[in-house]
């Protein structure tokens, strides 16, 4: 398997910029760019933040809270991705090597 294979991009596309983890409780800003619920709302400073206005950390737009949409779609695509990294099945070589022992 390569590692920039599908896989690898389906895993790649499933974490979030801002922890380096999978998404949990996704979001999508209105540019386009996606982080997880808590990772965004820390970023723009917290729970006392959470009516004004904030920046993307990608791009610097700058956008109110009604501009970030939960996205439903990514959060099933990150379990996907999960799944199949504990399901992702060993090399061929190191399969057949553990057969001849």
């Amino acid at each position: 398997m390569s590692s920039s294979g599908p896989f690898r991009q389906l895993q790649d596309g499933s974490v979030c910029p801002l922890c380096e983890a999978y998404f949990e409780d996704p979001v999508t800003t209105e540019c386009g760019h996606s982080y997880c619920r808590m990772c965004l709302l820390s970023h723009a400073g917290g729970k006392d933040n959470a009516g004004g206005q904030l920046s993307c950390p990608t791009c610097a737009r700058v956008m109110g809270w009604r501009a970030v949409t939960t996205d439903v779609r990514l959060g099933v695509t990150t379990r996907i991705a999960q799944r199949l990294n504990f399901q992702a099945l060993p090399p061929r070589r190191r399969r057949y090597q553990e057969q001849e022992i």
